[in-house]
């Protein structure tokens, strides 16, 4: 009961926290939603890393909120319709790349 509860509430917190990260960093580049995604990366793996299962199952409900890689997509196809194709293909590389790297770091910390 605890867990599921710990897991809605760091869902909720995440959730807002990218929410406000891309209302106020999101521009001419979706900065906001890198930084969510690729911080989101690496806590998950670092979480997946710690060993206890409470932690894991509370942690990746905050974690899969703060991340949004559907809206990163979506930031993508919006770059490419208004002619930044090439602007959308280096946002998905250093989006996903960096989310690569930042998972693997978090679970090389753990």
């Amino acid at each position: 009961m605890i867990v599921g509860l710990l897991f809605v509430v760091t869902a909720a917190l995440g959730a807002a926290v990218r929410v406000a990260a891309g209302d106020h960093l999101n521009n001419e580049w979706p900065w906001g939603t890198f930084a969510m995604n690729v911080g989101a990366s690496f806590a998950a793996g670092a979480l997946s890393g710690a060993g206890d299962p409470w932690m894991t199952v509370a942690g990746i409900g905050g974690v899969a909120a703060v991340s949004s890689w559907a809206v990163a997509a979506n930031e993508a196809a919006t770059l490419a319709r208004g002619g930044q194709g090439h602007r959308a293909l280096l946002y998905l590389a250093a989006t996903v790349s960096s989310g690569i790297l930042a998972a693997w770091l978090g679970l090389q910390l753990a």
